[in-house]
């Protein structure tokens, strides 16, 4: 019988393969396969790969089973492999199966894995709409082709191929890509803290993946038309048929402290200090983007806009609860739809805009850059963690943001002075 010791001819021996006939199989534009004996076989893929496959019966039906690779799995492994397979199946026992069975129990697999790594992350501060959408990238793209492997075998190569899997034909998909391809590197550098991974071999693919062009969010910044937005805001919070109390104070405080939507209708009052000498927000580091605690000083208006609030909803939790009720503040698409309903559309301005125009408008002010970008929350948060904490300049902020709110009611009564001269004109 040939073995890989004594074979030496470039044809497959009486008995199956050779080591020899194996090596010099060469890659063609499509796969090929090369049989051993007893089922087994050798697949060859167009890039070179050379995998190991077993045919056999259970049961009236054909089965394929994977046996490893070539030359990671020798010959004499694979056909031990599939001795052991046919013993099964001699048994009883269809050996697929088990192995599926063996895969899925194991607590070391991709998924397993990923699922512990997203429930520690909502434990620490991820919002569950976060954790939402990261669990779905994954279930949709990487676990259905890896989510079953030991983690700790997972290579670059098997990223690469499911990752380049993925549609990209906007920049919305691409960024979907990217996404996944980012907590995919934080499951396998979880995976190496605790010891089941030898290294990210996410980290390889770095640049891999085509890029987004990224877009700013639309946003107003000629003081005209932001005079005109106030306006518009004022009137709507005045009270419209379908304007909800609760949204139009939103809609009516954003753009005085110009914070990421998801931080203004998270807001809680358990945060805010409406009494004494100099109201602030303190937003908690858990609810901030860059996961550091955030002071917002709060303008005369905005203490105006707060209070009449309280009365209203300061006897639960969220500043701006949800309609509902249901312990959660308002959605996402509250203020933007309040925005398209006074006729400003996602390319003209959006919620997020907001903090395009105070930063643009500030700047051309010449208010100082580094207040402004401390105000927005801006920065490597390892580098400004220690500054957020001691109020870093807060004095000079409040009088930033005070200055701010009168600049944009002054822009607001301008606005409607231009209205009063248009109308007597007429």
């Amino acid at each position: 019988m040939n073995t890989e010791a004594d074979s030496s001819e470039p044809r497959p021996g009486r008995d199956g393969l050779t080591a020899q006939y194996i090596k010099c199989l060469t890659q063609k534009p499509t796969e090929y396969m090369e049989r051993d004996s007893r089922g087994l076989y050798l697949l060859v893929k167009p890039n070179g790969a050379k995998l190991w496959r077993l045919r056999y019966a259970f049961e009236g039906r054909e089965r394929l089973m994977s046996l490893g690779a070539y030359p990671e799995v020798s010959i004499g492994m694979a056909r031990k492999r599939r001795d052991d397979a046919r013993a099964q199946v001699a048994n009883g026992n269809d050996p697929l199966a088990a192995k599926q069975a063996e895969v899925e129990a194991r607590s070391d697999t991709f998924a397993a894995v990923a699922e512990l790594y997203l429930a520690k992350k909502q434990a620490s501060g991820l919002s569950a709409g976060s954790v939402r959408r990261e669990t779905d990238r994954l279930r949709m793209f990487i676990n259905p082709k890896l989510g079953k492997r030991p983690i700790g075998s997972l290579t670059a190569d098997d990223f690469r191929r499911v990752l380049e899997a993925i549609p990209t034909p906007d920049g919305k998909r691409i960024e979907t890509a990217q996404r996944t391809r980012a907590i995919c590197g934080q499951v396998m550098r979880y995976a190496m803290a605790l010891g089941l991974a030898p290294g990210d071999p996410v980290s390889a693919l770095t640049g891999l993946l085509p890029t987004a062009t990224v877009e700013s969010f639309a946003a107003l910044v000629e003081p005209k038309a932001v005079g005109r937005l106030m306006l518009d805001i004022e009137r709507y919070q005045a009270g419209r048929d379908h304007a909800s109390p609760v949204v139009s104070a939103a809609l009516q405080m954003m753009p005085y402290v110009f914070v990421r939507p998801m931080e203004l209708r998270t807001a809680r009052w358990e945060d805010i200090d409406l009494e004494g000498a100099e109201p602030t927000w303190r937003i908690p580091a858990e609810r901030m983007k860059m996961k550091v605690k955030h002071l917002v000083p709060l303008s005369r208006q905005v203490v105006a806009i707060l209070k009449p609030l309280k009365e209203q909803t300061g006897a639960g939790v969220h500043v701006f609860p949800a309609p509902r009720e249901d312990g959660r503040g308002i959605t996402e698409a509250a203020v933007r739809m309040a925005l398209r309903r006074m006729g400003y559309s996602g390319e003209v301005h959006t919620a997020h805009g907001f903090r395009t125009t105070a930063s643009t408008m500030m700047n051309e002010a010449g208010k100082p850059p580094e207040l402004i970008e401390m105000q927005l929350a801006h920065g490597d948060p390892d580098k400004v963690r220690a500054v957020y904490h001691r109020g870093y300049k807060l004095a000079e902020r409040r009088e930033l943001m005070q200055w701010w709110a009168d600049y944009l009611d002054g822009l607001r009564e301008q606005a409607r002075e231009r209205e009063r001269q248009k109308v007597s004109g007429a």
